[in-house]
């Protein structure tokens, strides 16, 4: 059972309107009176209405999710005998069973906070403010009456909690290059004609006295402005101070220090090493799932060896469209970072022998025709929650082992021995018998696609064996690869549209021009008509027609590509620019793109994957402006973002109060926290569940002395994937290669 409250509408910073779902009727003891909801119509606000009533009656909302300690304000527009009130509460989830996921749940009232009471013949703002107790969890907004009279109504409810204070500092958390470009966003609650930042040291000394740059953009009901220090390259300990409107405010210290993305990568490979399957990991669990895996279907066929690999991040399954990005990841580790991180006493560097679990899982579940198996996970109406070790009894054969799925799909297949033969590649040197079963394996794919093409392949499926042909061509030097490369690039070219965008469609501008009640309507507001895919591995065709330009910088199709690259770039620069933070929003050619795609999961992925590919073509093509959005993809995860949470835990100062995955079953797990591991992220409303655009992350932390942890936090934004964490470390080494290159270049 899934805890209802994940859905409710979480605190809005824009006019909502009433739906019933959201809002009970309470009446008191004796008092009379009735309750009218009108939703809205066209622009006509919704109005929530108590008519003739004797004394306190009271519209109240669902509960809504909070952050302990932080202050909301809530208003809206009165008319009558009447005031707003905030009533805060705990709600506990009771575990009936964990391993069957059942439990019930408890709500407690720890306050509740009135506005001033009003009597207004007409409509006017009304008003209460408080700040969250620290044992709260949730809020309930109460819009009730105070004296008899015949009519009370409510409209333009507002609830904004997105600010601690007016003013709010967004930066880098973990840290800066000295290289990179160096920016931190001001967001204010209220209008200003200016103001200023100053650098100082861990002494209080002042270094850097800049005036702040005003920035155009009111999103979310804030002004913004920009603290630009890039020009400041002395490592160090520093913190920023603005004055702006009359307030002051410091950030924490941050670093800055040249390898600013490699400790991070090295924090990141943590998180993979927790997520070891089949063999103990200290202080995380015991050795688990030694028994996958049944074969498909009632297990009858017997038993395939599918143990080890890693669990996919929030549960213990194996996806293994997923291992590719691992893999692939975990080699460029290696490959940019310098043999990072090597084992005392060991053979290989930490990142390879990571990359090693992946690689030897892979081939174990690979398939004759040149497939994987799909996945590894509980049997179909199985569920489970609690200690890895317990969910089978790690003994092939006995009937409760979990079961492998059936073979992918090719494009799947394709960039699972991509990373094959990336790592075979690399590997060879240290143990050659695995570097050619590794080899071995990406041929097969490799063979049964060249066997199978069509030119009306999907673009997908044309990119992933692009890749694979790249990977191939790296590792033998066999024109054969490059050759059946070029073709497969060409499939991919042919895809452009006038506007720039890749798609399969013919169709592509009814879908990317719809209006935008209807392009939220769409199924993760991705289809093949829009050309993307946000997760786990956004705009594929760009990296293969990036990788096919850093294999072959100065042919003529490589020529061409540039020429492609630069129409589809304009396109994405405008999408960078919808937000005062720059991240990338919705991948549409309308007017009234919004920041946040709606998708079942936060973007981590999608930014990280884009800063990525970004600081990899911005090097390649010479592109500073590229090397902007891509940085500040990156910074997006560790801080400077509206919340101003750092999604890669164990760095910054403040990052998700509670972690969605099992690992919180553990008793010394209960806040789900991770090393290096990289939440889901921030998630904007679909205009159901709560406002279009509001920028959602599920921010509270365990209640310790309740039944609470990291498995009641938010798996859509709080839960930890193989792709974000992968996507991570790829984003950190390209970027430090891009600014130690154009630092050299310099």
């Amino acid at each position: 059972m899934r805890d209802p409250t994940i859905n409710i509408a979480p605190p809005i910073t824009m006019p909502e309107a009433p739906q019933p779902a959201f809002w009970t009727p309470w009446t008191g003891d004796g008092a009379t009176g009735h309750f009218e909801l009108q939703e809205q119509r066209d622009t006509a606000p919704g109005i929530l209405r108590i008519i003739d009533h004797s004394s306190r009656l009271a519209w109240v909302s669902v509960p809504r999710k909070i952050e302990p300690r932080r202050e909301y304000r809530v208003e809206a527009e009165l008319s009558g005998s009447g005031r707003l009130a905030i009533r805060w509460v705990r709600i506990e989830k009771k575990w009936i069973s964990m391993k069957e996921g059942r439990f019930d749940l408890a709500e407690s009232v720890i306050e509740e906070v009135r506005g001033r009471e009003m009597r207004l013949p007409s409509w006017d703002p009304a008003s209460v403010a408080d700040v969250a107790p620290r044992a709260a969890t949730h809020c309930r907004i109460v819009l009730e009456t105070h004296e008899p009279g015949n009519l009370t109504e409510f409209r333009n409810l507002f609830m904004d909690g997105l600010g601690i204070d007016l003013l709010e500092i967004q930066y880098s958390q973990a840290g800066y290059h000295p290289d990179a470009l160096k920016t931190a966003v001001v967001q204010f609650a209220a209008e200003a004609k200016g103001g200023s930042f100053y650098l100082i040291d861990e002494s209080g000394k002042e270094l850097l006295e800049e005036e702040l740059e005003p920035l155009e953009h009111r999103t979310w009901g804030r002004t913004y402005w920009l603290a630009d220090f890039s020009l400041f390259r002395k490592e160090g300990s520093y913190a920023i101070v603005v004055e702006l409107g009359g307030r002051r405010r410091r950030t924490r210290f941050f670093p800055i220090r040249h390898d600013a993305y490699t400790r991070l990568s090295e924090l990141s490979l943590q998180w993979f090493q927790t997520q070891r399957c089949g063999i103990a990991v200290p202080g995380w669990h015991q050795a688990c799932h030694t028994d996958d895996a049944a074969a498909p279907g009632d297990g009858a066929a017997g038993h395939v060896n599918a143990a080890g690999g890693w669990h996919d991040g929030s549960d213990y399954t194996k996806t293994t469209a997923h291992y590719w990005m691992a893999i692939h990841a975990l080699t460029h580790l290696y490959e940019k970072g310098g043999g990072i991180g090597h084992t005392a006493g060991g053979e290989l560097p930490d990142s390879l022998e990571e990359a090693r679990r992946g690689a030897e899982y892979l081939l174990q579940i690979a398939q004759e025709d040149g497939r994987f198996a799909s996945y590894v996970r509980p049997r179909v109406g199985q569920q489970y929650i609690g200690p890895a070790e317990d969910e089978t009894d790690n003994a092939p054969g006995t009937g409760d082992e979990r079961e492998v799925g059936p073979p992918c799909d090719w494009t799947t297949a394709a960039l699972s021995a991509y990373s094959l033969a990336n790592f075979g590649r690399v590997i060879e040197q240290f143990q050659p018998e695995l570097g050619a079963r590794c080899r071995a394996a990406a041929e097969r794919t490799y063979a049964a696609l060249e066997a199978s093409k069509k030119p009306d392949d999907l673009m997908a499926l044309h990119s992933a064996a692009a890749l694979l042909c790249i990977g191939l061509w790296r590792a033998t030097g066999l024109e054969k690869y490059r050759e059946e490369c070029s073709w497969r690039i060409l499939s991919i070219l042919q895809r452009q549209k006038e506007e720039g965008i890749f798609t399969d469609s013919d169709d592509y501008r009814r879908r990317m021009f719809l209006p935008l009640t209807e392009r939220i309507q769409a199924p993760d507001m991705a289809d093949p008509d829009m050309g993307v895919e946000y997760a786990p591995a956004p705009f594929l065709y760009l990296q293969a027609l990036i990788c096919y330009i850093e294999r072959s910088i100065d042919d003529a199709l490589a020529l061409e590509i540039r020429g492609s690259l630069d129409k589809f770039l304009l396109q994405l620069r405008e999408i960078a620019e919808v937000s005062p933070f720059g991240q990338l929003g919705e991948w549409t050619l309308a007017e009234n793109p919004v920041n946040f795609p709606v998708m079942p999961r936060g973007h981590s992925t999608y930014y990280l994957g884009c800063a990525y590919l970004l600081a990899k073509a911005a090097l390649l093509l010479e592109r500073d402006d590229l090397a902007s959005i891509a940085q500040r993809e990156l910074e997006w995860v560790l801080g400077r973002n509206v919340r101003g949470v750092c999604m890669l835990v164990g760095a910054g100062y403040k990052n998700p109060g509670a972690c969605y995955t099992s690992y919180a079953a553990y008793p010394e797990h209960r806040s789900g926290h991770q090393p290096g591991g990289v939440v889901n992220g921030i998630i904007g409303g679909d205009g159901r569940d709560y406002p279009i655009d509001f920028p959602y992350l599920d921010v509270c932390a365990p209640v310790p002395e309740a039944n609470r942890s990291g498995l009641d936090a938010d798996p859509r934004t709080n839960a930890f994937s193989i792709p974000n964490c992968a996507a991570f470390i790829l984003a950190c080494g390209e970027l430090t290669k891009m600014l130690t290159g154009r630092a050299e270049e310099g």
